[in-house]
């Protein structure tokens, strides 16, 4: 009899270890669940925080590059780049401002001038290498004499002959547009080029016009050009004529 009560008390307190440690178990499980989950929350908090903070650095960093290139481009807006004038021995500036002004026969006051020199040849291992005599940059001292000096490059055209060169040289006077603004001035015109719209430049800002409008719509970007088409049921055509072929529409 005594034997058989050890051998129930023995089970009766194995019963309850094992009921103890399946409950502490469970519990602890519990516990361990929520302190995982609360940590995963945690994580995946800090993860979308820091998303938000990445596209608001992008945002800003965005807004900060169109600041600088707006700035940039505002800085070239008394200025014209004359391309295709040759070089003389012993070549000064001012000198040369006066042979391009003689070429085109305008009236030009040394007055005038705020600033001129050649642009620095770029490297001919780029995309961006031109061949001929480097640019030549005239800054005038007012955007109305720039604008006035242009308009009439424009309409009085001329070729290298001017400078005792062959004719077949071209000489070009245009806005001293930025990388991005010439871009877009390029894509501009190459995407009309068949929709009977005129692509140009404005105090550095490119315009586009049709026939019969009062004014030019202005382009900043090319995504704006494209939702404008799209609007007016003109989709782009993704065809290009002569894409292979070096584009000049900058010239002139």
């Amino acid at each position: 009899m005594m034997n058989s009560g050890a051998n129930f008390d023995r089970s009766l307190i194995a019963s309850i270890i094992k009921d103890a440690v399946t409950q502490a178990s469970a519990s602890f499980s519990e516990v361990l669940d929520d302190k995982l989950d609360a940590h995963l929350h945690t994580i995946t908090q800090e993860q979308e925080n820091m998303k938000k903070e990445i596209g608001i650095v992008k945002e800003e960093t965005s807004y900060l590059r169109w600041k600088l290139e707006d700035h940039d481009q505002y800085s070239r807006r008394n200025n014209v780049v004359v391309s295709g004038v040759p070089h003389i021995k012993g070549e000064k500036p001012l000198e040369t401002v006066k042979r391009i002004a003689g070429a085109f026969k305008y009236d030009l006051q040394v007055s005038a001038i705020d600033d001129c020199h050649r642009l620095p040849i770029r490297n001919k291992n780029t995309e961006y290498a031109e061949p001929g005599p480097q640019d030549f940059i005239i800054r005038f001292v007012s955007r109305i004499i720039k604008r006035d000096f242009l308009i009439h490059c424009k309409k009085n055209r001329i070729d290298g002959s001017a400078f005792g060169s062959p004719a077949s040289n071209k000489v070009y006077v245009n806005e001293h547009l930025t990388r991005r603004t010439k871009s877009i001035l390029m894509e501009a015109k190459k995407l009309l080029r068949n929709r009977g719209y005129r692509v140009e430049t404005r105090n550095c800002i490119v315009f586009i016009k049709k026939d019969g409008w009062m004014n030019g719509k202005a382009i900043h970007d090319m995504d704006q050009l494209r939702v404008y088409l799209e609007q007016n049921g003109e989709e782009e055509n993704n065809e290009t004529e002569g894409s292979g072929r070096k584009n000049s529409s900058t010239q002139g």
